[in-house]
């Protein structure tokens, strides 16, 4: 593990500012919520501070993992990047006086460190994000064990994470915007349990194909309502899939909160290695996960009902659909008689 920051670390008020930096993917960014829940069990009364990807804020925030956010892609926060950079006015309000500044960015010559000194913050830790090289420790454990300079005690093994996840909450609108689709969806969904599923990824090779996803659809419409999930990126897979499926319910474009109280009330999941299964297993929802080339000792989904099948060739199209058919039938989920509506977890406010 890598690390800059000071040699030691002096003891922290309980009613500290901490800001926490941390840009990636979706599911890059949903593995570091175990993190900020260690941040928040040790100092509850710290401010905490979320600089990350956009879309994940309202699920921070309504889940009491952190006060206040902003967007990592924003160009105010060049200067702790580039010591060529002029530091901007939201740089120094954001990190002048702050406690502790946990960074996770690449950073071998200290740049990074020297200027979070320069704008004020009284203590740093920069640590380098996952994967580490030669590392097949999972994602979320090596963010965890970036915190050990602060003393803090932390799980060092996945079941001991599995069983101190944080409870994933949303607001209010965001249920209403799932609740909306929900009542759009009434029609074809019939009465049976909704299942979701989401045929997109990041990368081409680590999707599934589209046939199979489809052959997997046709197979459940015995005893459930499979509903596609599309993202903005996943117009084109969805159409191929459903294309081969036939017409198929489909929820698209929500909210990253909206889609959260979306994938709650479903009976279970089925997607690639991508942010939307990240999302579905730390809800707590059963969860399918399809591995390829990546590795699942790094990037499995956290939850506490997930299932990982990964192809043994590393190659997608190798992975059948029995073999989902069958880990779903060692469930021995009974399917439910009504559809869901109105049953999320908002936070209330």
């Amino acid at each position: 593990m890598c690390f800059r920051s000071a040699s030691y670390f002096w003891p922290i008020s309980d009613n500290m500012r901490i800001v926490v930096y941390r840009a990636g993917a979706l599911g890059d960014t949903l593995l570091t919520f175990p993190s900020l829940a260690a941040l928040h069990k040790q100092w509850p009364a710290a401010r905490i501070t979320l600089i990350c990807r956009a879309d994940v804020h309202a699920l921070a925030l309504a889940s009491g993992l952190v006060d206040r956010t902003w967007s990592h892609a924003l160009p105010e926060w060049m200067c702790l990047f580039d010591n060529g950079v002029a530091p901007s006015d939201l740089a120094r309000e954001t990190f002048g006086g702050v406690d502790l500044a946990l960074i996770w960015a690449a950073d071998a010559g200290g740049e990074v460190a020297s200027q979070l000194r320069a704008l004020g913050v009284q203590q740093t830790l920069v640590a380098e994000p996952p994967p580490q090289a030669g590392s097949r420790r999972h994602a979320a454990l090596q963010l965890l064990d970036s915190l050990a300079p602060l003393g803090l005690l932390t799980p060092t093994d996945l079941i001991e994470l599995s069983a101190s996840l944080p409870k994933i909450r949303w607001p209010q609108e965001a249920q209403d915007e799932a609740d909306g689709e929900w009542e759009r969806l009434q029609g074809e969904l019939a009465g049976r349990p909704a299942v979701a599923i989401h045929p997109g990824s990041g990368g081409a090779r680590k999707r599934w194909p589209p046939g199979q996803f489809a052959a997997l659809i046709r197979s459940l419409r015995r005893d459930y309502a499979p509903v596609l999930i599309a993202g903005p990126q996943d117009v084109e897979v969805v159409a191929q899939v459903t294309v081969e499926a036939g017409a198929t319910p489909t929820v698209r474009d929500l909210s990253v909160a909206g889609l959260a109280a979306c994938l709650s009330q479903c009976q279970f999941f089925v997607g690639n290695d991508a942010g939307v299964t990240h999302l579905a297993s730390l809800l707590g929802v059963s969860t399918i996960a399809l591995f390829g080339p990546t590795d699942p000792a790094i990037w499995a989904p956290l939850g506490p009902r997930v299932v990982m099948l990964q192809s043994a060739t590393g190659r997608m199209e190798d992975l059948l659909p029995e073999e989902v058919l069958a880990a779903i039938a060692r469930w021995d989920l009974t399917p439910q008689t009504s559809s869901p509506m109105g049953e999320g977890e908002p936070d209330g406010d």
